[in-house]
């Protein structure tokens, strides 16, 4: 059972505290074998659907063992991204580098992603960085210059504020996003066994 969009933050905090939330998302997919005409796999291991948009590929760096989603989009032309082993990036999610004014004009810093971090589908990240050990469900927006430490959770239908920054082991959720519980002791390895479940279930090869 997800969250109402239309929560307030009290209300979110009180909606959590009641017991309909979840550590991570419950349901993982049954495998798919996908076309090569469908996705392309990279030595390093890199699953990217041919519906995924990156903006200046030369600004990207992929460590190993990722997946990006149908209709993800990547904005390196703005400046570099990097992405840690096991990032899952999620259908129609958006990474963006944050923006600053400085006195020369408008400046865009890097953007990282740790390693072993789930983005949902239709997720904004213009955060200044991310973590591992990282689950942004669907539809949030992490605001410019956030920051998320390692381990930890931010949940559906939230919005990180700009330069919030997200302890290690908290879940925050709501509008603006807010802190509403710690995660488990034992997340780090299941948050592992998540992103590596989401990539070993994107099966490429002829069908």
């Amino acid at each position: 059972m997800s969250a109402p969009a239309t929560l307030s933050s009290q209300q979110f905090v009180q909606y959590i505290e009641s017991g309909f939330d979840e550590v991570f998302p419950a349901v993982v997919p049954d495998p798919i074998v996908y076309a090569p005409s469908q996705f392309s796999l990279t030595k390093l291991g890199m699953k990217v659907s041919t519906d995924a948009r990156i903006f200046g590929r030369e600004n990207v760096k992929f460590v190993d063992n990722c997946v990006m989603q149908s209709e993800c989009i990547v904005r390196a032309d703005l400046r570099r991204v990097e992405l840690g082993s096991y990032c899952y990036l999620d259908t129609r999610c958006i990474l963006r580098p944050f923006s600053r004014m400085t006195s020369t004009g408008m400046a865009f810093f890097p953007l990282k992603l740790g390693n072993f971090v789930y983005i949902g589908s239709d997720t904004v990240v213009e955060a200044a960085s991310v973590g591992n050990y990282c689950v942004v469900e669907a539809n949030a927006v992490l605001g410019s210059r956030c920051q998320l430490s390692d381990i930890c959770k931010v949940l559906r239908n939230s919005v990180v504020l700009p330069d919030t920054v997200i302890p290690s082991y908290a879940v925050y959720g709501g509008n603006p996003a807010v802190y509403v519980r710690s995660l488990p002791e034992g997340a780090r390895s299941d948050i592992v066994d998540l992103c590596t479940l989401h990539y070993n279930n994107v099966v490429v090869k002829e069908k």
